[in-house]
């Protein structure tokens, strides 16, 4: 029987391995970059500025300040409509905290006398960083408001918009605190905000500017040729190795393919995840998921007549309030009053009584119908969420939250915090639930959480470098010889030439 003159399978595994090389070249510069900025994240875990305490325990109202009620204070200010109001204790004084429109910083007025606080949300800023650093003798040199990311606030903080007060210290000390809510977004000192940039600049591509189209789509290209450079080396060097072996044998570069295929094979399952799971949250940013990065904020508008019932009341109700909030429930205004204890209470303005103990979940289910636009979508539960999950992480920074479900097709939930009316994440079945799933376990391997998070961190930086060797030893094996040319040698063009020349020769022999 004649053999075939056209050898199908040994053509297949040219372009295999040449497409390999190919999709190696392309992509080994984004591996590099990932892996090394990748590391800076579990550096950054290590040398992070811890504060004084992660959650500040807010000082109580001192009635014996309040001498105006919210409407003798608004009206002295000739203020009739406005879209927030706080009542907030700064510095040992109590002030109506009064935001005229949304999206503006609030003005200050003192409640004994309406007297308008100059500067007082800068004011109410240092006053929190100081509380949250517990460093009241070093001086402050700035404070700034920002509404969006950048490189040393990066979107993994979430709370926008957010206020930065730095101090003047050797380390640079910068605390980000957000006013709406009285939380801290993070700590940066110079060695945070060095590994920060790197991190940002070559990790999450920031050289390209905002987060917008072009640096995910960017991004989602390179993670699939990532994805394909390694699973076509799995192949190669791995499942088909006894196949592609004779090209390792009359290659000259026989050690450095030696250690690129050892070490490529030992860290492949990572750089498969890393890429993967990278990739897909790339594209989901191409999609715009604005809930990702930012919590929403639901919007009310008020009138002085909202604030007729006194604060007064609430001496005889609670012993320590620490904040006093105008938040509308079914329609009608209410103070949502904060205790010292940690507990929450509705009264009602008009009438002047205390809403029933669900009034926080009635609260909390207004705002995730309005925020997710779930329409008659029927409720499925309401449950308090006082520790990050598996699926509500760290990176959303809000505790605590509620979790409204509904029986949607998506099986929707919504964490809400009703301290300020964020809508803080919402999920959903099917592709952002993988992504988050994908990107917790398979990015950051939150599964090895049981080793502890140092542990976690060492292998994570060990097996980020093996990425790097891998692709280094590809990029130098690649060169070795004869550069680029090295690349154009195996071109499919070639190829066929010399498979097409073979077969002349054996129809000549057999002339």
């Amino acid at each position: 029987m004649r053999k075939p003159l056209y050898n199908l399978r040994g053509r297949s595994k040219r372009l295999l391995y040449l497409w390999h090389r190919r999709l190696g070249f392309v992509a080994c510069m984004a591996i590099i970059l990932w892996g090394l900025s990748g590391i800076c994240h579990p550096l950054m875990n290590w040398t992070q500025p811890r504060p004084a305490t992660a959650i500040l325990s807010l000082p109580p109202l001192k009635f014996d300040q309040i001498m105006l009620t919210p409407k003798e204070a608004l009206a002295r200010n000739g203020i009739e409509r406005f879209a927030a109001f706080d009542a907030i204790s700064c510095s040992d004084h109590v002030y109506y905290r009064v935001k005229l429109h949304h999206g503006d910083p609030p003005l200050y007025l003192d409640a004994r006398d309406g007297a308008p606080l100059a500067d007082g949300e800068a004011i109410y800023a240092a006053y929190l960083a100081r509380e949250y650093l517990n460093d009241r003798t070093h001086a402050i040199t700035a404070i700034e408001r920002l509404t969006a990311f950048d490189a040393e606030y990066g979107e993994v903080n979430r709370l926008l918009p957010i206020y930065k007060v730095s101090f003047n210290r050797p380390d640079g000390m910068r605390v980000y605190v957000d006013t709406e809510s009285a939380r801290l977004g993070t700590l940066v000192n110079n060695t945070k905000r060095r590994l920060s940039w790197f991190f940002e600049t070559f990790h999450n591509w920031t050289f390209l500017g905002s987060n917008g189209p072009l640096r995910s789509a960017l991004m989602l290209i390179f993670a699939a040729l990532a994805l394909s450079t390694s699973l076509s080396g799995l192949l190669i060097y791995g499942l088909l190795w006894k196949r592609f072996a004779v090209i390792r044998q009359s290659d000259r570069r026989g050690a450095l393919r030696r250690y690129h295929r050892q070490l490529g094979l030992l860290v492949s399952a990572t750089m498969l995840s890393f890429s993967a799971s990278g990739g897909l949250h790339a594209f989901v940013k191409l999609r715009g998921d604005e809930a990702a990065t930012t919590a929403h904020r639901a919007t009310a508008d008020f009138s002085a007549g909202d604030l007729s019932a006194p604060l007064s009341r609430l001496i005889a109700t609670e012993a320590a309030v620490t904040r006093i909030a105008l938040v509308r429930l079914d329609g009608e205004p209410c103070y949502r009053i904060m205790r010292a204890d940690g507990g929450v209470d509705y009264l009602s303005v008009k009438g002047e009584r205390k809403l029933g103990s669900d009034a926080e979940e009635r609260y909390a289910r207004q705002l995730a119908d309005s925020s997710c636009k779930m329409g008659d979508a029927r409720l499925v539960s309401i449950t308090r969420i006082g520790q990050f999950t598996d699926e509500y992480g760290f990176i959303y920074k809000r505790l605590p939250v509620f979790k409204v479900q509904y029986d949607d097709g998506a099986h929707t939930r919504c964490y809400i915090d009703p301290t300020d009316g964020a809508l803080a994440a919402s999920f959903r079945d099917g592709l952002e639930r993988f992504e988050s799933w994908s990107f917790t376990r398979l990015h950051k391997w939150h599964f090895l959480n049981p080793l502890g998070t140092f542990r976690r961190d060492l292998l994570m930086i060990a097996f980020a470098l093996g990425n790097v060797a891998v692709a280094m030893l590809g990029a130098t094996a690649l060169f070795a010889d004869r550069g680029f040319r090295g690349i154009k040698a195996a071109s499919c063009k070639q190829q066929r030439a010399r498979l097409t020349a073979s077969r002349f020769r054996r129809m000549a022999k057999k002339i």
